[in-house]
């Protein structure tokens, strides 16, 4: 929760799988996850994408890093797709890299360098 715009932030941090209560993240500004991925993500937990999903129903940000983009393609896909534009689905997401094969290069600072 930010309190005096520019100058504090409010921020709670809740460490080894310890969920913020209902109070506490109806009360956040941005909820931000750290975490690994898979079926032990914090957010597919109980009623938690629930939770989530009232938060951001109510404008509070959504930020997922590291492994915590990867929800399961049957629980937490959809909501992480309509809550952040996107996420990790294994075996469809590139990982580690991919090759590209460009025809053309686009006219941009960019890759002009």
């Amino acid at each position: 929760m930010l309190k005096d715009a520019g100058t504090q932030a409010d921020i709670k941090v809740h460490l080894n799988a310890d969920w913020p209560s209902s109070e506490e993240l109806g009360k956040a500004d941005t909820i931000l996850i750290y975490s690994d991925g898979g079926g032990g993500h914090p957010a597919l937990q109980g009623d938690h994408l629930q939770q989530l999903d009232k938060e951001m129903k109510r404008g509070a940000g959504f930020v997922a890093l590291h492994y915590a983009v990867e929800p399961t393609t049957d629980k937490g896909n959809k909501e992480f797709i309509e809550w952040m534009g996107g996420c990790f689905e294994t075996h469809w997401s590139v990982n580690p890299h991919w090759d590209a094969n460009f025809k053309e290069f686009p006219k941009h600072p960019v890759p002009m360098g």
